[in-house]
Parts: C-alpha cells; sequence; structure tokens
C-alpha cells in the first residue's frame, strides 16, 4: 500500500491544499503555521482508519470510521474536509465491490449527521476480506515529542497487536518498549546459545546491532540486567557503555527513532529483513535535536536500512533537505488569496545551505537587519553617494564578526566609487 495524494479543506490553518506523496520519501517544508503538522496529523487519522479496519491474524478487522472534530475546522468556517488517495499493490476487486481507492472525513454544522465521509465502501471491501493479498504496512507517527519516555518497567505487552494499536494516535513509549522486547528476545538468544548453539544470533536483534554500528561513534548495544541502571548500554567506539536514559537529547533522536522502527517493523514481520517489510512513516521535525551533521545524514540512514517504507517528513532544516532530490520536497507557501500551495523547488540534493534558505525556505542567509544594511549599501554605491555608503559599510562592519570575503567585495566597489568621483 502506498499513500498517493492528500486533500484538505478549511482544516484547521489551512484554507485548502492539495499534495502528493513521493512513493519513498516526502520532505515537507514551510514557515511556522503553514500547516506542515496539520498534513501529518491528517495523514495519521485517515492512516489510523485503515489500520484498525484492516483484518490481522485471522482476528476481523475493528469498524472505525475517520473522524475529524469540531475543533479541526478552519476558523470562522462551519465545516472541514479531509481526504486520502491510496493504491494497493496486490488487492483485487471482489465481485461488485471495488478495491477502494480512496477515504475521507470531514465535519459540518449544517449536517444532522455532522460526522461526513466515504468509509463504509472501504470497509465493506475490508471486512469481506479484500486485504488478504496485500502486505500489510507498519504505519506510525513520530510526533515532535517522539514518545521516548524513559519508564524502564513497561508492563503492557510488546506484541503485534499492541504495536498496530499504538503506532499512530497511542503513546509510542519507544525507549521501555524496545528495552521489554529486548530483554526478552536477548534472554531468548542467550538460552540458545547455552543449550543448543554457541553461534546463535537472534536475527531481530542483530538487525538492530547492525543498524547501530551505522551510527557515528557507536559500535554496538546490548541489554544488562546486573548493572545499575538495568537496561539497553550503547556501546561507544573508544569502549565506553552508555545507558539509554543518560544518552544525549541529540543520540536518542537520532538512535531510538532507528532502533524504535526496526522493533516495530519487524514485530509486524517476523523472520523477514528490514529491507523487506513494508511502512508508512510519518515524522515531525525530523532534526530535532540533532547536530547538523546527523541531519544530513538521517535520510540516507533511513532510505538505505528501510527499503520499503515510505517516509512523510517536515523539517526547518536545510541539512536535511540538502540530502534528497528535489522531486521528494513539497515547499508550502501561500498564495495571495490565502490558499496553501505544495511547490517543488527547482533543485536541492547537495546544494548549500544558503542556497536552500534562500531558494526553498525563502529565508535570508543572514540576520534579516544585517542583509537590508547590505541593500541599503548596494543602493548608495547605484546612486553614487560615497559619504553614505561609507556609513553603511562602517555599520555592516561592526555587525560582522571578522573579515569575511563579502566585506573585501563591498571596500572594493566602495574604492571604485571613490577613485571615479
Amino acid at each position: 500500500m502506498k499513500i498517493d495524494r492528500l486533500f484538505l479543506q478549511e482544516f484547521r490553518g489551512i484554507p485548502k491544499l492539495e499534495i502528493a506523496f513521493d512513493d519513498r520519501i516526502t520532505v515537507i517544508v514551510g514557515r511556522n503555521g503553514q500547516g506542515k503538522t496539520s498534513i501529518l496529523d491528517a495523514l495519521a487519522t485517515i492512516l489510523q482508519s485503515i489500520q484498525l479496519s484492516w483484518p490481522s491474524e485471522g482476528a476481523p478487522g475493528l469498524y472505525h470510521a475517520p473522524q475529524v472534530s469540531v475543533s479541526d475546522r478552519r476558523h470562522k468556517s462551519n465545516q472541514t474536509r479531509v481526504r486520502l488517495d491510496f493504491s494497493f499493490e496486490k488487492a483485487e476487486s471482489l465481485g461488485t465491490i471495488p478495491v477502494p481507492s480512496m477515504l475521507e472525513a470531514g465535519y459540518t454544522d449544517s449536517s444532522d449527521n455532522q460526522q461526513l465521509g466515504r468509509y463504509n465502501e472501504f470497509w465493506q471491501y475490508a471486512s469481506a476480506g479484500g486485504l488478504a493479498r496485500e502486505e500489510r504496512p507498519l504505519m506510525v507517527y513520530y510526533r515532535q515529542d517522539r514518545g521516548f519516555d524513559a519508564n524502564p518497567h513497561a508492563t503492557e505487552p510488546v506484541d503485534r497487536a499492541s504495536t498496530i494499536m499504538s503506532s499512530l494516535n497511542g503513546q509510542l513509549k519507544a525507549i521501555s518498549h524496545l528495552e521489554t522486547w529486548w530483554d526478552k528476545r536477548d534472554a531468548q538468544e542467550a538460552r540458545r546459545v547455552r543449550d543448543k548453539d554457541q553461534t546463535y544470533r537472534d536475527p531481530q536483534l542483530e538487525a538492530i546491532r547492525a543498524l547501530i554500528k551505522q551510527i557515528d561513534g557507536f559500535s554496538d548495544v546490548s541489554y544488562s540486567s546486573t548493572n545499575e541502571p538495568e537496561g539497553l548500554y550503547f556501546e561507544k567506539l573508544d569502549g565506553t557503555m552508555v545507558h539509554v536514559s543518560v544518552l544525549s537529547s541529540g543520540e536518542r533522536s537520532f538512535i531510538i527513532l532507528l532502533a524504535d522502527l526496526a522493533r516495530r517493523l519487524q514485530t509486524m514481520e517476523p523472520g523477514v529483513t528490514l529491507a523487506e517489510i513494508s511502512g508508512i512513516v510519518l515524522i515531525d521535525e525530523i532534526e530535532l535535536n540533532l547536530h547538523p551533521a546527523w541531519q544530513s545524514k538521517i535520510i540516507t540512514t533511513l532510505q538505505s536500512v528501510f527499503l520499503k517504507c515510505q517516509f512523510v517528513i517536515t523539517t526547518h532544516s536545510p541539512q536535511v533537505v540538502s540530502a534528497v532530490e528535489s522531486d521528494h520536497v513539497r515547499a508550502l507557501s501561500t498564495r495571495d488569496d490565502g490558499e496553501i500551495e505544495a511547490k517543488t523547488p527547482l533543485r536541492t540534493k547537495g546544494q548549500t545551505s544558503n542556497y536552500l534558505l534562500e531558494g526553498v525556505f525563502e529565508a535570508d542567509e543572514r540576520l534579516p537587519e544585517v542583509a537590508g544594511m547590505f541593500d541599503q549599501f548596494n543602493i548608495a554605491i547605484e546612486s553614487k553617494n560615497l559619504r553614505q555608503a561609507k556609513s553603511i559599510l562602517a555599520k555592516i562592519s561592526k555587525s560582522i564578526e571578522g573579515d569575511p570575503p563579502e566585506l573585501l567585495v563591498l571596500r572594493k566597489r566602495l574604492k571604485q566609487l571613490g577613485d571615479a568621483a
């Protein structure tokens, strides 16, 4: 299954928006308040309905029509609507029941049935077994808080059913669930090594061990029930063991996100390699707490490890955007009539941060005050106002630390104007 296109109308701060998704990764950029998080929230609302309606392990799906609430209406509007177009790879029509390709939800004040939508057609197909041939993807939403709890004693089960129920709208509890899952599998691995095969390594744990080795500065991960505190320890290249609770916020953002996603995927499809497990993964502000070097690397890592996952992420980071081709980027902008557009930039991959700040993020590469002085200097030069140009250059020199090449250019232009006077 892949998500193809999202339509929003009068949804939160968005009057109207249509956005298409790449089948591998879509990176959404835009100013604060333009609706990046609202797009992910709308996706999660529709996907939650699909996820719960999907029959699982011989059990029927749950009737769960997608719902938007009165609070999702845009200010002063009496209705709101969300529609998601999607496609299946193997699903086929069931007699007169067609393969569903869209799902929508809406709310209006003017209808007796205030919740609007077309869920029944999807439910008819799903409950009749239409999704049996389709590989079920993991659907997970990493919000800005990431759900990286620090409770070392999770008591709820960490299994396929709980993964399905919690991945989109529940509490992820990424750390405690990862520790509980790892402790159980690690104990099983140790017993098999002791009783049967000294060379045995649990394939699911090995997948995460290999993943950790790809992260700069780390070489391994293990679980200790004898150390204080008990739990997961990450080994750095110098041999230092770091408990998960004392990882830096940046390390948690990178390591736990990757490890939790790997665990969830393998919980969905035990015995299948990470590269072969499907998923639809939503990540809000992927660069949170990450050093710029890791901001540019995290996209590459996600794409190289999770080959069958479709990612939709938001970011404010030029480093993140520079890691993907422009076809994967959707830059939100507000038109004169107030509607939001999702545009594809001209080029992004490998471009400098300065280029992306101005060309994609519509932001100045310098502080606005300093950028304004550069503009004033250029106007003074073009007007042949030597005195004013000297005064502005003096202000610029005080506002910029050091002696960057830009100042040399300005001084040269000033000298040329003086020589010509």
